[in-house]
């Protein structure tokens, strides 16, 4: 059997390979109808006629008067399609005619247009240029007259500035004449002033001298002055702290050993009323502790006094059975 087949970028292929493989499915045969063993005794595919559903005789017929018709169909579709290839590219060539045609007609015209356009504008250039040279043939003219005067100008400059340089050259050379004597009196002069300078120096060099060895002298001199008057500062400075070591020493002894002090002075005590003797709490005795003496001490003993007498007693006498307080001591 015959099967149409196209080309593509993977190669042949048949166009209804997988239509005929769907039609000659044993499982889709018939499976759309609801009384399928009708179907098949209508189809005549009962008895001994139905030897297989892939080997039927009877539809090769049928496939092959089905492929006749679709090959019919392609192929007038084929002729259609030419026909309008044929058809469309006719009328684009006539179009693309037409088009150029008119396309070079536009381009003839435009053409034309132009050259008659650059021909008006060559003339008038022209024109202009000839009126332009004509104003440039007359500056030429004038900037000639002028160039003609400016070089008799300049000639006439040249022969009074060749005059001026002879004239100068002349005096220059008067003048150095007198130069040179002045340059032979300044030369005599300067060595003169040489010589002079030389002898000064000379001079000047041994007052130099002179008066180094003075200085050295007198700095020697300065130096041992100053080195025996730093010692006698020095000796005197000892001495000085010496003497203010033992008058600081003697002011201190002095101190230390002999301190003048007054006699403690304290009044007796009195109780409120004026009455040392109560009926209930009795008779109340006063103890006075008279402290350090009046005298001089040294400052020790008077240190030594004042830590002996810094402790003491007295009496308590009070018979009452009141919370006051009974007892007075100094």
């Amino acid at each position: 059997m015959a099967i149409l087949k196209y080309r593509d970028n993977e190669g042949f292929k048949s166009l209804y390979t997988d239509a005929i493989k769907n039609r000659l499915r044993k499982d889709l045969n018939l499976a759309d109808l609801e009384n399928v063993q009708e179907a098949r005794q209508n189809l005549e595919l009962t008895g001994d006629n139905n030897h297989t559903h892939y080997h039927d005789d009877r539809y090769l017929p049928k496939i092959e008067t089905e492929a006749n018709e679709r090959k019919a169909a392609d192929n007038e579709i084929k002729n259609l399609l030419n026909n309008k290839v044929t058809e469309i590219t006719n009328a684009t060539n006539n179009n693309i005619n037409n088009l150029k045609q008119t396309l070079d007609d536009k381009i003839d015209d435009a053409i034309a247009q132009e050259i008659v356009d650059r021909n008006n504008a060559i003339l008038k250039e022209t024109n202009e240029r000839k009126q332009e040279d004509a104003k440039l043939q007359n500056a030429i003219n004038g900037l000639t007259s002028s160039l003609n005067q400016e070089i008799t100008d300049r000639t006439n400059a040249d022969n009074a500035l060749r005059n001026n340089l002879n004239q100068e050259i002349s005096d220059r050379k008067d003048a150095d004449k007198i130069a040179e004597n002045d340059r032979n009196s300044i030369r005599d002069a300067l060595n003169k002033e040489i010589t002079d300078r030389k002898n000064a120096d000379t001079a000047a060099t041994n007052d130099r001298n002179n008066i180094k060895e003075s200085l050295t002298d007198a700095i020697q001199k300065e130096i041992a002055d100053r080195t025996n008057a730093d010692t006698n500062l020095q000796t005197q400075i000892t001495e000085n702290k010496k003497q203010t070591e033992q008058i600081i020493e003697q002011k201190v002894n002095t101190a230390l050993n002999s301190q003048h002090v007054n006699g403690s002075t304290h009044s007796t005590f009195s109780l409120a009323g004026g009455s040392l003797f109560s009926e209930k709490s009795g008779a109340i005795s006063e103890t006075v502790n008279k402290g350090i003496a009046a005298g001089t001490y040294s400052l020790n003993d008077l240190l030594n006094k004042l830590v002996s007498i810094s402790h003491s007693h007295s009496p308590k006498n009070c018979f009452c059975n009141c919370n006051c307080a009974c007892n007075s001591s100094h």
